[in-house]
């Protein structure tokens, strides 16, 4: 079994590629969006924000070369309360804001079922599960769970993989919202050995931890799901007129 994959929030799925941030086809503007959150302290461990224009490196570590396409703000830190994170990125949280023309993307969140057919997805992730549609001051969007790991293993879901993702376009359309965090539940087996593999969508969607993460009370996980959405809500996006 491999680790937790150190770029599995930056996308990519072969050895050398450069990857596009767009999940919508439109106009790209050149403004970089200025964007704030209120963090609570259970939040903001090892906070950071960065800001991408069009081509700057989101990561520059050959084989894995990746640029934004579009003009980006990254909002990151860690979660704990209190208990730091055991491995790297095990509590990682992220919400990037993109400046693109997001009509399509709007479109394929409205019309979506599942996770898996909104066709936001760029992380090639093989889990979709808990798919809500939310609303938030800034605009509609849509947000389930997600897994992925370096293995060709279907595995159930368990701590160090699952991902609460949250996915939104902005009222006027000219932003994509992206929430990413990694959540734990207590009756989840931890990445190990222990963690049972399945043979197909149809195995996994019938395993009583994917029935856990499907139908479990949200104040199950860590961090709640409230509390992520509560986050998210208090974005506020400006348009920055730099170049």
């Amino acid at each position: 079994m491999s680790s937790t994959n150190p770029f599995r929030f930056l996308a990519f799925t072969a050895p050398f590629l450069i990857v596009s941030m767009l999940s919508s086809c439109g106009s790209i503007s050149n403004e970089v969006p200025e964007i704030d959150v209120q963090i609570s302290t259970a939040f903001n461990h090892k906070q950071a924000r960065t800001k991408f224009k069009t081509g700057d490196f989101l990561v520059n570590s050959p084989p894995y070369i990746i640029k934004a396409k579009v003009p980006t703000s990254r909002i990151e830190g860690e979660w704990g309360n209190p208990n730091p994170a055991k491995y790297p990125l095990d509590h990682h949280w992220r919400i990037d804001v993109e400046s693109i023309e997001a009509t399509s993307t709007a479109q394929a969140i409205a019309k979506a079922t599942s996770g898996y057919d909104a066709s936001v997805d760029r992380d090639g992730n093989y889990m979709f599960a808990r798919f809500e549609r939310k609303q938030f001051k800034w605009g509609k969007a849509i947000s389930y769970f997600s897994q992925f790991t370096d293995d060709t293993g279907g595995y159930v879901p368990h701590n160090g993989h699952l991902t609460y993702e949250i996915w939104g376009t902005t009222s006027d359309n000219r932003h994509i919202v992206h929430l990413t965090c990694s959540v734990t539940h207590r009756d989840l087996e931890e990445w190990g050995p222990n963690v049972r593999t399945t043979r197909s969508i149809k195995e996994l969607h019938a395993d009583k931890d994917y029935k856990l993460v499907e139908t479990c009370a949200s104040s199950d996980f860590e961090p709640t799901l409230s509390e992520l959405d509560r986050l998210l809500d208090t974005l506020i996006i400006k348009v920055s007129h730099s170049n």
